[in-house]
């Protein structure tokens, strides 16, 4: 039986605000794709590789300087040294075709994240979690990087969202895997085997810890049973031609390399000598969210105290909603949590390893948010009319073209600006994406004060939104543009991941106080 809970979507909408989404993201990133120079080792350890195909024309194995092993297999080198030899720079790459595949596939992400999002709860919400998703530190650092890791994550991503999509499909008609048609276990596979040729087999982990539990918990063995037919050999036969060819040319240091270093020592631990603690993400979740680590705390508090308000008891009353957009948002939860808990076993720990959770956390941030919005203004003219008459809608409407002033300088003073004191200011700050004011770089504190006043706001928010009904909940579009920009001002002026270690200390001790007064005013009873 169909769902109607969910808005109907029109197609032509929705395809005209993909290619909008496509166009602005490659706007936003393309530009800055050349700054600054190559200075970090992750990156320039790839483009050493891409070089040894352009010049070698090994497509196979090409060798680091013509003796070590590549790090990562090819898919990856394979579209930056395509994308230069079609762009006239077959001799050598320079820093835009390096970052070239990541932008790429950052923009692919985002589809993906807009396509789910809008399947599961209509075309705004996908825009939303979109958006979000832009605005992530995390992500944003990661498109303009020379590395495999966005490539894998688009891919990874790809998968879990066409899986969300596809097994609800199944359940909305009453019928089990085995009816879930071929082309869509050949599309996931297909995406699958991609990832394996861009980070290994920890493609076929990652999809899999979501996939295997949700068909065993809402279909039982049988489920997964159904799951294995001959299309799903296409993850394998993908990627094994590329696997042999290498093996045969690098014997058995390639599969030593990009096996058991890559994957097996990595995850038990014998790759980082020091080590990373379990709670490692614990501490770094906040900075690669941030700055939407405010919202989604204060949200979750929200849902919280909005659980014990209702006496809500079950998960698909927890969450706001028709059907669908429930079961979408338990599923984005759930997606959140085996990720974390998968990487916090691993020992090896890197804070660019939570890119593939960070749509899931945008997912669940912008699905929850509309559809709390449409159930507390159920008439669309009556929604409209309470977002332009509330006060801080106001300041949006002033707020909008400074944001459209800053954004656009940038693609006009980007160019002029030489790429050496881009460079200076990326080797001053370790973690930088652009450099535009360096003056202000010392000026942290400047950061800080915005981001308490954004946490500020949020927390006025949804305190309204229990006085007035709710409507305050939809001032949040305003803590989200302040967001964006401030993410865009944090890598633009001060280009570290330094600022965003203190706001996460500060988050977190805000969020353990609010807790507390929260639980202090529900036991006197003057929360009800």
């Amino acid at each position: 039986m169909e769902d109607n809970s969910s808005p109907a979507l029109n197609n032509t909408l929705v395809f005209l605000t993909a290619f909008g989404l496509l166009v602005y993201s490659l706007l936003v990133y393309l530009p800055l794709a050349s700054f600054p120079l190559v200075f970090q080792v992750s990156e320039a350890r790839e483009g050493v590789v891409v070089n040894e195909i352009l010049r070698s024309g090994d497509f196979i194995l090409p060798l680091r300087n013509g003796e070590i092993v590549p790090s990562k297999p090819i898919l990856f080198h394979w579209i930056s040294a395509v994308a230069a030899c079609l762009g006239g720079s077959c001799e050598r790459i320079d820093e835009f075709y390096l970052r070239l595949p990541s932008v790429l596939a950052g923009s692919f992400m985002l589809l993906t994240t807009f396509l789910i999002g809008a399947w599961i709860a209509g075309r705004v919400a996908g825009l939303v979690s979109a958006l979000l998703l832009l605005s992530t530190y995390g992500f944003n650092r990661l498109t303009l990087d020379g590395r495999v890791d966005m490539v894998f994550s688009a891919l990874v991503v790809a998968v879990i969202s066409y899986w969300i999509f596809a097994l609800r499909r199944v359940l909305e008609r009453e019928q089990n895997l085995s009816h879930m048609p071929n082309k869509d276990i050949a599309l996931m596979s297909a995406f699958t085997g991609l990832g394996v040729l861009a980070k290994g087999p920890l493609a076929y982990v990652l999809p899999s810890l979501i996939i295997l539990p949700t068909a065993l918990i809402y279909f039982g063995w049988r489920g997964i049973k159904d799951l294995f037919r001959p299309a799903l050999l296409l993850a394998v036969l993908l990627p094994l031609p590329w696997y042999l060819l290498a093996t045969l040319s690098g014997s058995s240091s390639f599969l030593f390399r990009h096996v058991l270093f890559e994957n097996v020592n990595r995850f038990f631990g014998r790759v980082d000598k020091a080590g990373k603690p379990f709670y490692f993400y614990l501490e770094h979740f906040w900075s690669q969210v941030g700055p939407l680590s405010l919202v989604f705390v204060a949200l979750v508090g929200f849902l919280i105290w909005q659980k014990f308000a209702s006496e809500r008891t079950t998960a698909s009353g927890f969450f706001p909603g028709g059907e669908r957009a429930r079961y979408g948002q338990i599923l984005f939860v759930f997606w959140i949590a085996v990720f974390f808990v998968f990487f916090s076993v691993s020992d090896g720990k890197r804070r660019g390893y939570l890119l593939p959770m960070l749509p899931a956390v945008s997912l669940s941030l912008g699905v929850g948010l509309v559809e709390s919005w449409r159930m507390l203004h159920a008439d669309k003219k009556v929604r409209i009319r309470s977002m332009l008459q509330d006060g801080p809608w106001s300041k949006l409407v002033a707020a909008l073209p400074l944001t459209i002033i800053v954004i656009t300088a940038s693609f006009f003073v980007l160019p002029i600006v030489p790429k050496f004191l881009l460079s200076v200011a990326g080797a001053k700050f370790a973690d930088t994406v652009v450099s535009l004011g360096v003056a202000l770089s010392h000026r942290a504190s400047f950061v800080l004060v915005l981001f308490v006043a954004l946490s500020v706001l949020t927390m006025y928010f949804l305190k309204r939104s229990k006085e007035d009904g709710g409507g305050a909940i939809t001032n949040l579009g305003l803590v989200f543009l302040l967001s964006n920009s401030f993410s865009r001002l944090c890598q633009s002026w001060i280009g570290t991941e330094r600022c965003y270690s203190w706001l996460q200390r500060f988050c977190v001790l805000g969020c353990i106080h609010a807790a507390k007064r929260l639980k202090t005013n529900f036991h006197q009873g003057t929360i009800r």
